[in-house]
């Protein structure tokens, strides 16, 4: 029998402002951000959680995030690089996660908020009471939550909806 499915999701770290007629796609992550991002490999692998596929929205700032995140991997992982993820909403992430290989058992999403928050708010139906209060309080840059799910990722939507996942690990910069 499989264990159950881990999601692992982070939002990039903190990036500068994109100032007077600056992209948002092209807003570089600050020190802290890469700092932030570097503790989160960190956490992520003294917790257990490594990834075997990674989906990851194209800006500069989720790219920075998770080549920080990555120098903590034993091994290097599959990235496939999704433009849907920037400026998606939580249904938008749902259909993308849904749409993963039933290979993949521990699935890394680097990408914004709101979109992510929600998400998690979402998914996460059970587990750690002090763990769920906290991430409906808050999910600032490079936080991270991991949500086993049960079933097959193309029932992401309808399993959450009948069983929900377990929030398993959450963690904020000001946590680590």
């Amino acid at each position: 029998m499989k264990s159950a499915k881990k999601l692992i999701i982070l939002r990039h770290g903190q990036a500068k402002n994109a100032g007077a007629g600056g992209m948002d796609s092209t807003r570089p992550l600050t020190p802290k951000g890469r700092s932030d991002a570097n503790n989160a490999g960190k956490n992520l692998v003294d917790a257990g959680f490594t990834p075997d596929f990674i989906l990851c929205s194209p800006t500069l700032r989720t790219r920075e995030t998770l080549a920080e995140v990555q120098k903590s991997f034993p091994a290097p992982v599959k990235i496939e690089y999704e433009q849907k993820i920037y400026h998606a909403s939580d249904r938008d992430l749902l259909r993308l996660l849904a749409a993963t290989s039933e290979n993949v058992q521990n699935l890394l999403l680097v990408g914004h908020n709101p979109a992510l928050h929600q998400l998690a708010i979402y998914l996460a139906k059970t587990g750690n009471e002090k763990l769920i209060d906290d991430l409906h309080l808050q999910f600032p840059p490079c936080t991270m939550a991991v949500i086993s799910i049960a079933g097959e990722w193309k029932n992401i939507d309808k399993s959450s909806e009948i069983a929900g996942g377990e929030l398993v690990f959450f963690a904020t910069p000001e946590m680590a």
